[in-house]
């Protein structure tokens, strides 16, 4: 029996499983690495966050953004630079090759409770016994498609972490439903990439965030002292959301369940703002109805019912944390403890009542807060769970290594 599965090679899990390498601790690790981010984000992003909250996670001095970025020649700045989803996708693969080793391309299809730990099924048709289990599967499986789209015809709607190339939209009318930076920026990259396309934030009014970068040096520096930049962004508003994830914890449940998403909500980024305000015909309103005809979708949107007819909508419309949507979990839903369907954590994220199973990332974001939702949380979540398990392994720190060949 092995000792820990890691299920998910994401930004969390590569983290942990790094942590858990550095520690001795006997460990798998299935899935794709960068999985999500190489099939599910489109060509062309930007990361929202600033490069210097966009490290994956490993013990001492680790393997930064930075020093990737140093070693390829490639541009970088703590603050205000731009990374684009190939740079942290080529991060990813090498700070796997470097703190991780091999990870197992199978896929997780059930787990279920077993004699001193958990049985997992993979689609190879291997059963696998362990003790813990660390779910790290990010949000794919999470994604959520308000139920009046989700009734429209195959083809004609899909959500915005559907899609890695959007060049296939080229020439067709898309309404784009959301808000947010997905929204914002999945809206600029089909326009980009000759798609007739209308955004429609829910909202009455469409946000984007402060450009707070002054010209002079003088500025800058008085700008940093006035609102310092955190993990999620500048402001001291910001940093309890960004630095304080134990005291989050701590918090009254009603308080966490309410700040865990809500914080840091949609909005695009400013760095988006030139590219869709005045360039695309934007709708603010709720949908009202939606209807399919011939091949067409009609929308009626807002308290002045206008119609707009599109030929696909993409709903840009988030994730909800709900353990019920992970098709692996089914049988262990009803024996872990969880509030609104979100998993109750310790504080070493490990679940309250299933003994051995840990949730991190947008999963552990009700109990520890918004930096849950970043790459920004990944050095807080993998060392915290990973000294919950290591203690026993001191003195073994070799038996790891022998696990997690390098790849």
């Amino acid at each position: 029996m092995a000792d820990v599965a890691v299920i998910g090679a994401g930004p969390y899990g590569l983290s942990v499983a790094a942590h858990l390498r550095a520690a001795g601790v006997p460990f798998r690790i299935f899935g794709e690495p960068l999985q999500m981010w190489r099939q599910n984000m489109p060509k062309g992003m930007l990361l929202k966050s600033d490069a210097f909250a966009s490290n994956l996670s490993a013990p001492g001095k680790g393997y930064p953004l930075s020093e990737f970025c140093r070693e390829t020649g490639q541009p970088y700045a703590d603050i205000g630079h731009r990374t684009p989803l190939a740079t942290i996708i080529d991060y990813g693969h090498e700070f796997q090759r470097r703190h991780v080793g091999h990870v197992e391309p199978a896929r997780v299809t059930d787990i279920r409770e077993a004699a001193g730990g958990y049985s997992l099924e993979l689609d190879s048709g291997e059963t696998a016994l362990v003790r813990k289990v660390v779910i790290a599967t990010g949000v794919l499986a999470l994604k959520h498609t308000p139920d009046m789209l989700a009734s429209l015809p195959q083809g004609t709607v899909s959500h915005a972490a559907d899609h890695h190339d959007l060049s296939k939209f080229a020439g067709r009318r898309v309404a784009v439903i959301g808000g947010g930076q997905s929204a914002v920026e999945s809206a600029a990259l089909l326009h980009e990439q000759g798609a007739q396309v209308t955004l429609m934030p829910r909202r009455p009014i469409l946000w984007f965030s402060e450009d707070t970068e002054p010209a002079t040096s003088l500025e800058r520096a008085w700008m940093r002292l006035r609102r310092p930049n955190f993990g999620l962004g500048p402001g001291w508003r910001g940093f309890f959301w960004s630095e304080m994830p134990q005291a989050y914890s701590l918090m009254p449940q009603e308080f966490r369940l309410a700040n865990a998403f809500s914080q840091l909500g949609p909005a695009g980024s400013h760095w988006t703002r030139h590219r869709v305000d005045g360039v695309l015909p934007i709708r603010v309103g709720s949908l009202q109805s939606v209807e399919h005809h011939d091949g067409e979708v009609r929308l009626t949107v807002g308290d002045d019912r206008q119609v707009l007819t599109v030929d696909h909508v993409m709903a840009a419309t988030g994730y909800k944390a709900e353990i019920s949507r992970l098709p692996f979990l089914q049988h262990m839903v009803p024996s872990i403890a969880a509030v609104r369907g979100m998993p109750t954590l310790n504080q070493h994220f490990g679940s309250v009542s299933a003994r051995g199973l840990y949730f991190v990332g947008y999963l552990s974001a009700p109990t520890f807060g918004p930096s849950m939702r970043f790459i920004y949380g990944t050095r807080f979540a993998a060392s915290r769970l990973v000294r919950d398990i290591a203690p026993q392994y001191q003195g073994r720190r070799g038996i790891s290594r022998l696990m997690a060949k390098p790849a």
